[in-house]
């Protein structure tokens, strides 16, 4: 039974909205990017804690239930990411296991907010409590008080963003390829711990810094299809500005998946014909789908050669964004109804007109549904003229 979450008194904007502020299908609950307009950053990280448990609390949970946060933050915010574990973690209460990811940016959306966070968590549908793993490796960066490296949950297994840090906070290499493989390393280990594997993925997030050379990004990106090629996940990848200094250059979180009983779930790599492709061969699906769940990748404006199509035209972009994205329910078996999870990475910035037409031309395609969503800006995306990229998780019916 699917529940949507659409209250004005924490901040949706009515029912013209064609967004929920949250979603519930079963035991997983998605919960969309929060903002408060607060002064401070203190303040803000506050109150969207207060959101989230109001949110979890009408869908039928509660904070206990939390399992993954997603934390987008500006990088002039006054604070360090240190510090924002620190809040985090005295906002959320008694000590709790969640996976959490960090993402700099320049700015967000409203120029008054200083983070935008998103939640999922995992919650007994017959309204008890789902056992829960957690599992905080002693030589990687501490993931803070209430926070774990890696958790599984019922089917899932969600591990919090890795970088190449050690115990003590340090950067463990200094380029791009070593980095990527260091943090690999990190999620295989993190991975092994929770009695799975690389093979169980089936969503990968990537957060890198511009390349200082190709070689180092074709270096490092090799590594990557060599090890996620057993998986085949969907996969979404971002460029960000370099706004923390503290020679970090890459991170990447990853949800998988296993049964109960500890067996693998049935995967199908949804790719469907004629659709847009990477500029080389990778092994990622466009989508994925792993028992009632489909996961799709970060989708683009592309061609079948990698191209990008209306160049800088986020409205016309947008369209051919989610005509993608629709492609792909359509040939996993479902439809823009059965999506319950919406993220949008643009390039407008504060260009509240091309903002508006995104959020219009995506208005359209939801007709039939009401996910919850995500959008953040970003300086650039993967390819020169595109401005717009957008990732969908949805629940099939059969």
């Amino acid at each position: 039974m699917r529940k949507f979450v659409k209250s004005p008194a924490i901040g949706q904007a009515g029912n013209q909205s064609p967004y929920s502020v949250a979603v519930r299908d079963g035991n997983l609950i998605a919960i969309g990017g929060q903002v408060c307009l607060l002064a401070g950053i203190e303040r803000q990280a506050g109150e969207i804690v207060e959101r989230i448990s109001t949110i979890l609390h009408e869908a039928g949970a509660a904070l206990r239930d939390l399992a993954k946060l997603v934390v987008f933050y500006r990088a002039d915010c006054g604070v360090s990411e240190a510090r924002l574990r620190q809040l985090l973690s005295v906002s959320l209460g008694a000590p709790r296991c969640i996976a959490i990811t960090f993402v700099a940016v320049r700015t967000l959306t409203s120029p008054e907010a200083m983070i935008e966070i998103e939640a999922y968590a995992l919650a007994d549908a017959a309204g008890g409590e789902l056992e829960r793993r957690s599992v905080t490796l002693a030589d990687l960066a501490p993931p803070g008080d209430s926070f774990c490296h890696g958790l599984r949950c019922g089917e899932f297994i969600l591990v919090s963003a890795q970088a190449a840090r050690n115990a003590s906070g340090q950067v463990l290499c200094s380029d791009l390829p070593g980095q990527n493989r260091q943090v690999l390393a990190n999620i295989d280990r993190i991975l092994a711990a929770l009695d799975v594997d690389r093979g169980d993925i089936v969503k990968a997030n990537t957060w890198r810094l511009p390349p200082p050379d190709v070689g180092q990004y074709n270096a490092a990106a090799k590594d990557r299809f060599a090890y996620f090629a057993a998986a085949s996940p969907a996969v979404t990848g971002i460029t960000v500005p370099d706004v923390v200094g503290d020679g970090v250059l890459i991170g990447i979180d990853v949800w998988a998946m296993r049964q109960l009983d500890n067996s693998r779930l049935s995967r199908q790599p949804v790719q469907p014909a004629h659709h847009w492709d990477w500029s080389t061969s990778t092994p990622y699906s466009q989508g994925l789908r792993c028992g009632c769940y489909l996961f799709v990748g970060g989708q683009a404006a592309l061609d079948q050669q990698g191209n990008v199509l209306q160049p800088d035209n986020m409205a016309l972009q947008t369209g051919l964004t989610m005509d993608y994205i629709e492609r792909i329910l359509q040939q996993a078996g479902g439809g823009s109804a059965d999506v319950i999870k919406l993220n949008t990475l643009y390039t407008a910035g504060r260009d509240v007109a091309a903002y508006r037409q995104c959020l219009e031309t995506r208005a359209r395609y939801l007709q039939s549904g009401a996910p919850a969503s995500t959008a953040v800006p970003v300086d650039a995306l993967a390819y020169p003229g595109q401005t717009v990229e957008v990732e969908a998780i949805a629940i099939l019916a059969s």
